[in-house]
């Protein structure tokens, strides 16, 4: 299981890059592979801790579609006042 990798050190790298939204590297894979084999192993990994921690996968997906949506509602908002 790709969790069973992580070390502490693995958990602070992805709080600083996640958390501060430079999503660049994942655009490039992770070991050269592919985006969405990238997101895959991300995802899973997130799965574990999910599990690991008694917090329902399937609500952390509705709760980020939820902010996922909001948050592109306000950069569409912010570009449309950019171009004006």
């Amino acid at each position: 299981m790709s969790y069973e990798r992580c070390t502490p050190s693995w958990y602070q790298h992805l709080d600083r890059v996640v958390r501060s939204r430079h999503y660049t590297w994942l655009a490039e894979g992770l070991g050269g592979r592919p985006l969405d084999e990238a997101a895959t192993t991300l995802l899973t990994d997130l799965r574990h801790v999910c599990e690991q921690n008694g917090v329902d996968w399937n609500t952390v997906l509705e709760d980020s579609a939820r902010q996922f949506a909001v948050e592109q509602q306000k950069l569409s908002e912010s570009e449309a006042v950019a171009m004006n």
